[in-house]
């Protein structure tokens, strides 16, 4: 005989999931387990057959039946922010006038007895989140509110005046009210809460205060879309000049290197037309030649000087060319100024 391991079925909805469906058509060894906060109602053949509440259910399977299991919080409460649709009209027993009103406020419900929720609400979904329990539900609290505001308003002999200041005793006096009628759908009110009547001379200040807010707030992101756009062309501006001013400098050092690069070359031409070595001149200036006219002149007192012409340094003199008077080291055999031979 073969033996084969039960498979075990919990809740395996989201966590918004209000009803969560098992098919458990197909399963021959399967468990379920009904836990807090859901209940498990078992649907067989499109008929309830059962519920259950923290336990552990054997599925027994059959080969010619449709089984299902659905899973229902029962715990959760689905809140929401309610507005009327349309204005409760009466007779004001002080003023003796038809007036108007409607009202807002919050309100919070959750499923209370799931077969019937599953009978009068669910029909052929697998799946009920707590939104959809919002959309549904809220139609029929509607309902029940107008059915209910009017008796309740008589009843305490409420004035148009008074209506503000008795918010909490009208809000508890409908909630067993709208609770009746919404039991038959399985479902209960946990808070029901009316913030606020909305009259009709507030219809129309609360819309000219939603207009002049709009107003005010449309002119406010225009002012700073306008302030946006003027700091952005700042930017381009001020990030235009840098790159006008990197790009003059970067001119400038290339201008003056151009400048040096030019005077050399055009200084290099003129010693070189003359037969002067422009290093030797430089190397010249390096030992202290101060000007270019005196190198010019140094120049040409050398180049008058015959060219085998022999200097000859006297002891007391040591050190000096006798014709151009430059410097001459020990070391020297021609003078670095004139070129002349020295012995």
């Amino acid at each position: 005989m073969l033996f084969f391991k039960k498979k075990m079925i919990t809740f395996g909805g989201d966590s918004d999931d209000l009803v969560w469906l098992y098919d458990a058509s197909n399963d021959r060894n399967l468990i379920l387990v009904a836990s807090v906060p859901n209940e498990v109602v078992h649907v067989k053949d499109g008929a309830i057959a059962a519920s259950y509440t923290s336990q552990k259910i054997a599925h027994k399977y059959s080969m010619n039946s449709s089984d299902k299991y659905y899973f229902v919080n029962v715990k959760k409460p689905c809140q929401t922010n309610w507005g009327t649709s349309r204005r409760l009209e009466y007779k004001d027993a002080d003023s003796g006038r038809i007036v108007s009103i409607g009202a807002n406020g919050v309100i919070s419900f959750q499923i209370l007895n799931s077969v019937l929720f599953l009978e009068k609400v669910l029909g052929n979904r697998g799946k009920y989140t707590s939104q959809n329990l919002t959309e549904e539900m809220l139609p029929k609290v509607f309902i029940e509110f107008y059915d209910h505001l009017l008796s309740v308003i008589q009843d305490g002999n409420l004035t148009y005046s008074q209506l503000d200041s008795k918010l909490k005793e009208i809000s508890s006096q409908l909630v067993p009210k709208i609770d009746s009628g919404l039991k038959k759908y399985g479902v209960c009110i946990e808070e029901f809460i009316i913030m606020q009547f909305v009259k009709p001379e507030e219809l129309k200040d609360r819309a000219n205060e939603l207009a002049a807010e709009a107003e005010k707030h449309n002119n406010a992101m225009r002012d700073a879309d306008r302030k946006i756009d003027v700091m952005k062309k700042q930017e381009e501006v001020e990030a235009q000049g840098m790159k006008m001013d990197i790009n003059k400098a970067e001119h400038q050092v290339t201008l003056a290197k151009m400048e040096a690069g030019l005077k050399s070359d055009i200084e290099k031409m003129e010693y070189d037309a003359k037969g002067v070595s422009y290093k030797e001149l430089r190397e010249m200036d390096r030992e202290d030649i101060m000007t270019k006219a005196e190198a010019e002149a140094t120049v040409e007192r050398a180049k008058k000087i015959p060219e085998d012409t022999v200097v000859i340094i006297k002891r007391e003199n040591k050190g000096k060319c006798a014709h151009c008077d430059g410097e001459i080291t020990e070391r020297d055999i021609f003078c670095p100024t004139c070129k002349k031979k020295v012995i």
